[in-house]
């Protein structure tokens, strides 16, 4: 039988106070409250109600019951699962196959014969301790706690899964020397309790990061959380979805992962955009960051039902900002958020208990050339670190120090530009976070880590159509991913769409934000848009590329590396074409000269090409000056072929 305690007596709380920061907590614990220890509440009694059970009661003792009741549930499920055939295969799928087998065995023979003793003891403390969390594992003083709150309002079968979920966590701590990838807990949850676990499920959940801290005694203790993106605190994770008015909604999914009626987080004008999401303040819930057009970034901090408190100010930057990524990059339990400057420099921004920024760091710098791919500890220290691609296929590690900056950049490997980087997350359970890419013809790889983080050779994790996405990829504006070559070019059709104005109509924030990026990559600065892809507004005709708004004479680079071809040969007025390593034609027009010697030659990503051109008479009227960019697919100028430009920018920092 498990020994059941409700709640903390102050005979215990030593123990807790002094857990060793350098041990993990499984939960889904947030943070254990310090004044416990201060506490003069007085015991309610012991009880002995089930035979060997030792109960220490500071909290509703009636708890007691349904946790006994849902740990016979456990017991009962433990021994079958551990006198099946197939024990060790899905012993592997829940902690990897680098596990101490002897060790395994072990326990394996003992949960066979019904000896529960080595099992830890289970608390259950207040939800005000714990917050939104339902149960967590603390390895250092070997104790499952349980949320009362989430025990007077579940059932024993929901009991029973967080208790096993935990066990889980318990197991995965004997046998293995690193957390094993993902939430090792929950699948091994699944698996005991016979519950249906789908690849995609699987795939998810072992990309899941479920590490955090908490704070026990005033100290920072790291933590392993039971879910990643529970808006609701319920062990489950929920999608967060957006309509076309702007409105935002949470979709609670129950025991078997489908949808309740949704629930209304929050509402944002359609000229924000949502740019990320993370736990911002520490408390075990995913938040919001949204950002305004004016370059206001805040962040939705949400409540224990998933919905969002006012939302407050995280900081301001420019629009020539981008956000490329979240991610906890000094280890303190909060996420924070990644910047880059169209010169290249890459900022962090650390946010406080508030979820509010702090002043930014230098991360570091890269050339324009290069993209930020994703965000992930790369050598399990418990931060976060960049990683980067070149233009010519090499991935770069940038590892971060305890002050959230950038070390010396390390060469993680090299993958031609057809294959992209689609996820990161710890593919083995060795607590370093791994590659996933994916080939062209849907094939994709996992690249694992060493110590170092570096990649060991590739291996094959699977083949998917073209057809499907990888669900929870990193990257550029991946959220993008679901639009097709038509939404591409609506969202680019018109450069009304781009000026602000909600009463013409507007663009998505982050289609609108992808401009700003490409306007910043050729000019190094922000340039209006005065007419959209195949523009239905301000262009008589087809409009194959897409006018940006700019001065005679304003410098004029190249976005994509390439080799030079000159297109039209008009002096004053030239069009230059770039070859792309993106396999596309990109065609730079109206320019008043180019580069001397650059035609037939190779320029990289950032190089100058040219100036604008001082303006021309074209057809009865008067052009004023401005930069023509057109993009066809394929190296050879063929407009039959021609792709919105930002959807071709969008593909190509997503390679």
């Amino acid at each position: 039988m498990f020994e059941v305690l409700a709640d903390l007596q102050a005979d215990s709380i030593d123990s807790i106070s002094g857990l060793n920061t350098n041990e993990p907590v499984h939960p889904s614990l947030t943070s254990l409250n310090p004044f416990l220890g201060n506490s003069k509440t007085p015991a309610l009694g012991l009880v002995d109600n089930f035979s060997d059970l030792n109960i220490n009661s500071l909290t509703d003792i009636s708890l007691i019951y349904p946790v006994e009741e849902a740990g016979c549930l456990v017991e009962d499920q433990l021994t079958r699962f551990a006198t099946q055939p197939e024990f060790y295969d899905q012993f592997g799928l829940a902690f990897g196959e680098n596990y101490n087998q002897e060790i395994a065995e072990s326990i394996r023979q003992s949960l066979a014969q019904g000896d529960f003793s080595q099992l830890p003891k289970v608390e259950i403390i207040s939800s005000d301790i714990l917050g939104n969390a339902n149960g967590a594992y603390a390895n250092s003083v070997q104790t499952i706690f349980l949320s009362d709150q989430f025990v007077k309002t579940h059932n024993i079968e929901e009991i029973a899964g967080v208790l096993t979920e935990e066990i889980g966590h318990y197991i995965d701590s004997q046998i293995n020397r690193f957390d094993a990838a993902g939430d090792e807990g929950d699948i091994f949850s699944h698996l005991v309790q016979g519950k249906l676990l789908p690849d995609e499920k699987l795939a998810l959940l072992k990309l899941e990061d479920d590490s955090g801290v908490i704070t026990v005694g005033g100290q920072n203790i790291l933590i392993e959380k039971s879910q990643s993106s529970d808006l609701n605190g319920d062990r489950r994770d929920d999608l967060v979805l957006r309509a076309p008015d702007g409105n935002i909604d949470g979709w609670l999914l129950n025991s078997q992962g489908k949808a309740t009626s949704p629930h209304r987080i929050g509402f944002a004008d359609n000229s924000w955009s949502v740019v990320g999401i993370g736990d911002l303040n520490g408390d075990g819930r995913d938040d919001l960051v949204l950002r305004a057009p004016d370059g206001n970034i805040d962040g939705w901090l949400l409540n224990s039902q998933g919905k969002a408190t006012s939302p407050h100010r995280i900081g301001f930057a420019d629009n020539s900002w981008s956000v490329v990524g979240i991610g906890d990059l000094n280890g303190d339990g909060r996420d924070d958020l990644v910047l880059r400057a169209p010169d290249g420099n890459i900022d962090g921004w650390l946010l406080n208990s508030q979820g509010k920024a702090t002043s930014p760091h230098r991360i570091g710098f890269a050339d324009n050339s290069w993209s930020v791919v994703g965000i992930g500890d790369l050598n399990g220290d418990g931060r976060d670190d960049l990683v980067l691609r070149a233009p010519d296929g090499n991935i770069d590690g940038w590892l971060l120090n305890s002050q959230g900056k950038a070390t010396s950049p390390h060469r993680i490997g090299f993958a031609d530009n057809s294959w992209s980087v689609v996820g990161i997350g710890d593919l083995n359970g060795d607590g370093r976070d791994d590659l996933v890419l994916r080939a062209p013809d849907g094939n994709i790889d996992g690249w694992l880590l060493n110590s170092q983080g570096k990649a060991t050779s590739p291996h094959r994790i699977g083949f998917a159509d073209n057809s499907w996405s990888v669900v929870g990829e990193s990257g550029y504006y991946r959220e993008l991913s679901s639009l097709t070559d038509n939404d591409w070019n609506y969202q680019s059709r018109d450069n009304l769409f781009f000026d602000g104005n909600l009463q013409n109509g507007e663009s998505l924030a982050s289609v609108k934000q992808i401009y700003s990026d490409l306007s910043n990559g050729i000019f190094g600065s922000y340039k209006v848009m005065t007419a959209g892809y195949k523009d239905t507004t301000n262009y008589d005709g087809i409009h194959y590329g897409i006018d940006m708004g700019s001065t005679a004479g304003n410098t004029v680079k190249t976005v994509i590396g390439g080799t030079a071809t000159l297109i039209q040969n008009i002096s004053g007025n030239y069009f230059i074409g770039i070859k792309g390593d993106d396999g596309n034609l990109w065609i730079y027009g109206h320019l008043k000269n180019y580069t001397n010697g650059i035609v037939g030659k190779r320029v990289e990503a950032g190089s100058i090409i040219g100036t604008v051109f001082d303006g021309a008479s074209y057809q009865g009227y008067w052009m004023y000056p401005h930069t023509h960019l057109e993009v066809h697919k394929g190296h050879n100028y063929n407009q039959a072929n021609s792709i919105s430009p930002l959807q071709a920018y969008w593909k190509w920092r997503n390679r």
